[in-house]
């Protein structure tokens, strides 16, 4: 699912929706038209990163608590 292309279907809602972009390695979002489309289609950033973003998910849900350790001055 997360190498197809993003496929906003044949409907023509406006649902913002998530899909992983292969040659970024990251999630984006594209509009979802509410039918059809494939399997790269997400309804969050988190849910797209926890399905196609590999070991990149588990870093970016530390970064917080990363950041909480270190005093800023």
């Amino acid at each position: 699912n997360c190498v197809e292309e993003p496929d906003t279907g044949y409907c023509r809602a406006l649902f913002y929706n998530w899909y992983f972009d292969q040659q970024t390695g990251t999630c984006r979002e594209f509009v979802y038209g509410g039918c059809g489309g494939n399997g790269n289609r997400y309804w969050s950033e988190e849910e797209c990163l926890e399905n196609c973003g590999g070991g990149l998910y588990e870093i970016i849900k530390e970064i917080p608590l990363i950041l909480k350790t270190f005093k800023i001055i």
